[in-house]
């Protein structure tokens, strides 16, 4: 489409073009050689009156608005960092709660998420025993074995998962899991 109108304004342009040409030549071919025109061409001059020279007058400059005065460089004055906080000691928890296992991985992760909704840390580990592989939902992370084993049993009421019991992680699961 954009080729088709490319050429139509090319040969409209080049009518335009032939048509003034026309117009301004009279329907006849101008003459090529420049002496047959200047014979045509009649150039009076005429001495008329003198036109005295003009005084340049420039104008007078607008005058700027007044800036305000430049302020005093300030001193620079190396900021320091904020002092570093001591670390928090950081409290290791070696303690979990194992709440419930799943044979389907899918009803762990499901049931990790009620445990998590209800306000837990919940993750899913993964054992083998026997040949068959299980989905362990864990709640941690206790700083003693007795904090474990007390909400192993609230856990336990709550959900009616009777039997959660409270171990030791190996150290990968708990940096996998531990925030």
């Amino acid at each position: 489409m954009n080729k088709n109108v490319t050429i139509i304004l090319l040969i409209v342009l080049i009518l335009i073009g032939t048509g003034a040409a026309i117009f301004y030549y009279g329907g006849e071919e101008p003459e090529a050689e420049p002496e047959a025109i200047s014979k045509r061409i009649k150039i009076e001059v005429s001495e008329g009156p003198t036109v005295a020279p003009m005084e340049v007058v420039e104008p007078e400059p607008v005058p700027k608005p007044a800036l305000p005065p430049p302020e005093a460089p300030k001193p620079f004055v190396k900021k320091s960092p904020p002092p570093k906080k001591a670390p928090e000691k950081v409290v290791f928890k070696p303690w979990v709660v194992n709440v419930a296992s799943f044979s389907q991985k899918k009803e762990a992760i499901n049931f990790a998420k009620t445990v998590r909704s209800a306000g837990y840390t919940s993750y899913v580990t993964e054992v083998t025993l026997n040949g068959v592989k299980w989905h362990r939902v864990r709640v941690g992370f206790f700083k003693t074995r007795a904090e474990a084993n007390k909400v192993g049993e609230d856990l336990s009421r709550k959900f009616k998962q009777p039997g959660a019991w409270v171990v030791k992680p190996k150290r990968g699961e708990l940096l996998k899991h531990m925030k």
